[in-house]
């Protein structure tokens, strides 16, 4: 599943590109993202009715989306992936499962950090999450120490470093819309 925030009216969307729609989503982020950590899947998504085209949209906005962001200070410069926490690990054996997604996170060298636009639930990546580069502690290590530091909870970000993405992957993540088919001329 793909989320994006369609803009001012409705925080959050899930992004059907098949149907090159965007269905809005009622609630926030703490709503309905602890049950899609938890497996439910589609039917735990509180859809309010109203659809619209795909479009680009716009970036998340942290204080908007999320709860809190951790970023460590080597991490400036270029496009990382980020973990966006969908319920509190509280100490359990796989912090893994308490992923809702991932996300494209920009760090500029002053360390302001860009997110989105598009979250890719953890579903659509291997079990064990994406694969990060090598010298990168993995992501699982990184959530039991910011969950033993820090509590994590529904909503907290963590950028988790650099990934070995394929380019389809990265693509979807940056809300890229597919070129449209071309349609007859009129005569």
């Amino acid at each position: 599943m793909r989320f994006v925030s369609p803009g001012p009216s409705c925080d959050w969307a899930l992004l059907d590109p098949d149907a090159r729609e965007m269905r809005h989503l009622a609630g926030a982020l703490s709503a309905w993202a602890p049950r899609i950590a938890f497996g439910e899947g589609r039917a735990a998504l509180p859809l309010n009715g109203r659809r619209e085209a795909w479009r680009p949209t716009e970036d998340f906005a942290l204080d908007r989306h999320f709860r809190r962001l951790f970023c460590a200070p080597h991490d400036a410069g270029g496009s990382l992936l980020a973990a966006v926490i969908g319920a509190a690990p509280m100490g359990g054996e796989k912090p893994e499962r308490c992923v809702v997604g991932y996300l494209e996170a920009r760090v500029a060298d002053d360390r302001a950090v860009t997110l989105g636009p598009v979250l890719i639930s953890a579903d659509e990546f291997d079990p064990s999450g994406p694969t990060l580069a090598v010298d990168n502690p993995s992501i699982v290590d990184q959530l039991i120490g910011l969950d033993r530091l820090h509590g994590l909870r529904t909503g907290d970000v963590v950028v988790v470093g650099p990934a070995t993405l394929a380019p389809a992957t990265w693509s979807a993540l940056r809300n890229d819309l597919e070129p449209q088919d071309s349609l007859p001329a009129e005569i």
